[in-house]
């Protein structure tokens, strides 16, 4: 009897042995499922952002390539124009002048403005300029990549155009910021709007009338003269 039962135990134990590991070998139901590595998801994720960024801009430059030539010339000699009268303030007042004044309405520190200016071996003209279409960009764009598109040769109209800004807005816009810039008005604690509108290759015909409403704008702001 004992060398009966002590067969049918090791019997026993024999098939269930065999069993388990046919299940493990087999990858039964009790295997976990594989899964996506978490690194891999992220980087996925990372390269569709990117993606998606690179495209954007590739928009803004085939938009900004678009601008007329009409408009290039008109925009650009209104923007020089302001963007002079605060160099010049600059040079005759000092750094520390115009950017105390323009950090307020752009939400930064004046040494942080000052620091832009280095990094970018600009002028504070185009700094100004280009804060200005940064505060009012709807579509993500940094200011490495405006000053880029400058280096590439694009002037500041045609930058604006190609982010879907209004041109005449824009040269009203940025000498709002230029009255403020040269001490001509009070800054408000928020940049000048410059509203987006439908393609602008064809804006011409505007630009010399917004233009002409700078002053309007500046006082609807509460750019007060000093």
């Amino acid at each position: 009897m004992r060398r009966a039962s002590l067969a049918a135990i090791l019997y026993l134990s024999a098939a269930a042995l065999s069993g388990g590991t046919a299940l493990a070998q087999t990858g039964g139901a009790t295997s976990p499922p594989a899964s996506v590595p978490v690194s891999d998801k992220a980087n996925a994720q990372a390269t569709t952002a990117t993606a998606t960024a690179d495209a954007k801009l590739a928009a803004i430059r085939a938009r900004a390539s678009a601008t007329s030539d009409k408009d290039k010339t008109t925009v650009e000699a209104k923007l020089d124009v302001t963007k002079s009268s605060v160099d010049k303030e600059a040079a005759a007042k000092g750094d520390n002048v115009v950017a105390e004044r323009l950090a307020k309405d752009f939400g930064m520190t004046a040494d942080a403005l000052t620091a832009e200016k280095a990094q970018y071996n600009t002028g504070w003209g185009d700094l100004m300029i280009a804060h200005s279409l940064l505060a009012n960009a709807k579509t993500a764009i940094t200011l490495d990549q405006l000053f880029q598109m400058r280096t590439d040769g694009m002037g500041w109209g045609q930058i604006a155009n190609g982010l879907g800004l209004r041109l005449g807005q824009v040269v009203s816009g940025v000498a709002s910021e230029g009255r403020v810039a040269t001490g001509h008005a009070k800054a408000t604690g928020r940049v000048a709007t410059i509203h987006t509108g439908g393609a602008q290759t064809h804006a011409h015909t505007s630009v010399a009338a917004h233009a002409g409403a700078g002053a309007g704008a500046a006082s609807m702001r509460g750019h007060s003269g000093k």
